[in-house]
């Protein structure tokens, strides 16, 4: 959303062009937003941290921290290792039951 609000064109056309998503060079940013949430309709809510994180605790997690790609304090748990195109579409969040 920061980039929608700063107009950066700049992010919108990196999200397309590494995008797997019925996207191209002349979709609008809101359109990239959406499919971005949306994920193909894999994805029914967009959560930030902030809500994340209060859904973990809410679950039982006892310790929620920000993460990034290929971040994780578990390397075990690092994702999208094949698929380093997801960092700039995902949140990276460490929880601990």
């Amino acid at each position: 959303m920061r980039a929608y609000m700063a107009k950066d064109r700049e992010f919108f056309r990196r999200v397309v062009e590494v995008s797997s998503f019925a996207l191209d060079a002349n979709s609008l940013p809101l359109e990239v937003i959406n499919e971005i949430f949306r994920f193909n309709g894999a994805h029914r809510f967009i959560y930030d941290f902030e809500t994340l994180g209060k859904e973990f605790l809410r679950a039982g997690f006892s310790s929620v921290q920000h993460s990034s790609f290929r971040g994780s304090r578990m390397p075990e748990r690092n994702l999208d290792l094949e698929l380093p195109e997801r960092e700039i579409q995902s949140l990276y969040v460490d929880a601990v039951k």
